[in-house]
């Protein structure tokens, strides 16, 4: 993992001072990268590529960015990990004899000059890439299908840049940062901002799963999208295609796959299934596993305590285990560092910012995340909550107006008592994209008004178009368990999750890989997946079999949480402040982040907001 910067210059400039303004957008990214960093330029100033290096595989000076390649003067910069390579290796036509080391990267160079960008359409691993075809004098660049690499870009006067981090690319003169109505909208919409937007009107992500190739003149052209959610749509509904015994072999070959690294690997371990099943069949791949837990100093000896369970695994597994203990002392004076680091505003990330910074100073640089179970597996209430709202109350969506009228009508009994949602339930009720608001949202429409100026609100609400996106997304599934898989894996977990651990993570030099969020493996258990009955994670009970306690598959789900209201409460003296007032969960967070960036990323508060 690491940290790329890409500028193709469109009108004449000076090459010198592009090295250096390139430079200086990679060292804004200096903590994705602490070994090593690196600048090229193409003879006529036109390119600069820059990367900052986290060593992974390949240790030693052949692994470093930018990569050119000898035989046709192209240049790669590359963010992420293969998990094919001995696949993309054996594809050559020497099948390797002419590689100068074992990087991923260098191998991914060498396919790109024999296959091109269709390399993208089968490659196994999280990635973001920015290539300089030198015999074609195109920059293509590519993100990978499920998005857990992060890429953004932005057009100013001069030319157009690349960035792993939306910070890196607000030093550059010339982008437009005017705040984007979408960005904002959506953050008080969901606790994150969906891609493609950010804060910033000048600067978007790369569209997951995207290959795009930029032309000399600025021209952009989208080559293809693998869309990581088409094996849903494409397994037959008619009958289950993979046996129940296939899926827990699937997951076992995703996290040996994962585990591959010429560093420590660890596994955040908690007490649930997910990380269990992971740490599991990490144990089984190496002889040398980690693992590693957090534990919070206000559950200790409570319900919410993961600890015990965790340590219980740990040794019957026999790795290398760290408790790491936190408590509400330790919280004091880091809250302006976790805010810097955060790349985008996230009502999460504080959990997995803490065990990466615990992870590093137990000398790891690899460790292995649960995350990706419940989607797969229905390990969220949605599962059950969303299609039963779905189907709600369309009656009351028949007659134009009726639905709002109740909001209204019900919003007058619910006050302080309920959550405000709840008088929403006969607007959003009866529809996939309502539901899902219903059950993601954290301020629903009506209560922006509240929040940000209403002209913002206005257009950020049209640019979103959540109807017809979330609708979208469930189109052509074949079945419940599908349609929110989809949901729950494009959007909460796309721009949340997988977002959160990237910037968490790579804050401390932690990478942070996702053996349950794979494109390979998603299509490999795509038919179980449509399949009725809906598959549950019952199914991974052979990879734990005899080896760890079998109630792990039935006692209570805590989730690995960060007791975040009470640690970060607003106005308290770990927590920012939010004027006195007082908000339901987390709303008050949420707030406090936002008003937070306002101060430090040049993103304006309400009261600074047009209109």
């Amino acid at each position: 993992m690491c940290g790329l910067v890409a500028f193709l210059r469109l009108v004449p400039g000076e090459p010198g001072a592009d090295r250096e303004a390139v430079a200086a957008v990679r060292d804004r990214m200096r903590a994705r990268g602490p070994d090593g960093e690196g600048l090229w330029q193409d003879t006529s100033g036109r390119v600069t590529l820059g990367h900052r290096r986290l060593a992974i595989r390949d240790l030693a000076a052949t692994g470093a960015q930018p990569m050119v390649d000898p035989f046709a003067g192209s240049v790669l910069v590359f963010n992420g990990e293969l998990y094919d390579v001995g696949t993309l290796r054996e594809s050559l036509p020497d099948r390797g004899a002419s590689l100068r080391g074992t990087s991923d990267t260098e191998v991914l160079l060498h396919a790109l000059r024999e296959q091109g960008p269709d390399v993208f359409r089968d490659l196994r691993g999280m990635y973001a890439v920015a290539f300089w075809d030198a015999p074609r004098r195109r920059l293509v660049v590519a993100r990978d299908p499920y998005g857990i690499k992060p890429l953004y870009v932005a057009r100013t006067p001069d030319g157009v840049w690349l960035a792993s981090q939306v910070r890196a690319l607000l030093a550059v003169p010339g982008v437009r940062t005017a705040p984007e109505p979408a960005g904002h909208v959506g953050y008080f919409l969901f606790g994150h901002v969906p891609d493609p937007w950010t804060l910033h009107e000048g600067i978007e992500a790369v569209p997951a799963g995207a290959v795009v190739e930029i032309d000399t003149e600025g021209g952009t052209r989208t080559l293809f999208v693998r869309d990581v959610l088409a094996p849903l749509r494409d397994a037959p509904a008619d009958g289950v295609h993979v046996a129940d015994e296939e899926v827990a072999s699937f997951v076992r070959q995703s996290v040996q796959a994962h585990v591959v690294a010429d560093v420590p690997v660890g596994v955040f371990l908690s007490a649930g299934i997910d990380s269990s099943v992971v740490a599991t069949a990490a144990a089984q791949a190496s002889a040398d596993a980690r693992t590693l837990t957090m534990g919070f100093g206000l559950y200790r000896g409570t319900s919410n305590d993961e600890v015990p369970g965790a340590e219980a695994s740990a040794e019957a597994l026999g790795t290398r285990h760290t408790t790491a203990w936190l408590e509400r002392e330790d919280v004091a004076g880091v809250l302006d560092q976790l805010l810097a680091d955060m790349d985008q505003p996230t009502l999460d990330g504080v959990n997995t910012w803490f065990v990466s910074r615990a992870a590093a100073a137990s000398g790891l640089k690899v460790a292995l995340s649960g995350l990706g179970g419940d989607e797969l597996f229905g390990g969220y209430p949605s599962f059950g909550s969303v299609p039963r709202a779905a189907r709600s109350l369309r009656l009351v969506r028949r007659v134009p107006g009726l639905g709002r009228g109740l909001r209204r009508l019900l919003s007058l009994f619910t006050g302080g008592r309920f959550s405000p949602k709840w008088a929403a339930v006969p607007e959003l009720a009866g529809t996939w994209w309502g539901a899902y608001l219903l059950r993601r949202g954290l301020f629903l429409r009506h209560e922006l008004k509240e929040l940000l100026a209403p002209e913002l609100v206005r257009a950020g609400w049209e640019r979103l178009d959540l109807p017809r996106r979330l609708e979208a997304t469930v189109t052509g599934m074949a079945s419940d368990h599908a349609r929110v898989l989809a949901l729950e894996s494009t959007w909460y977990m796309r721009h949340q999750l997988l977002r959160d651990a990237d910037w968490a993570g790579m804050a401390h030099g932690v990478e942070i890989r996702v053996p349950l969020v794979d494109a390979t493996l998603l299509g490999q258990l795509a038919p179980r997946l449509v399949a009725s009955p809906p598959p549950t994670k019952d199914l991974l009970r052979p990879i734990t079999s005899g080896v760890l306690p079998d109630d792990l598959f039935t006692r209570r789900k805590t989730g690995f949480s960060v007791p975040l209201r009470e640690w970060f409460a607003p106005g308290s003296d770990a927590g920012p402040s939010t004027g006195g007032r007082r908000d339901r969960g987390l709303r008050g967070w949420a707030r406090a982040v936002h008003a937070a960036f306002g101060q430090r990323h040049d993103v304006h508060g309400r009261e600074r907001l047009p209109g």
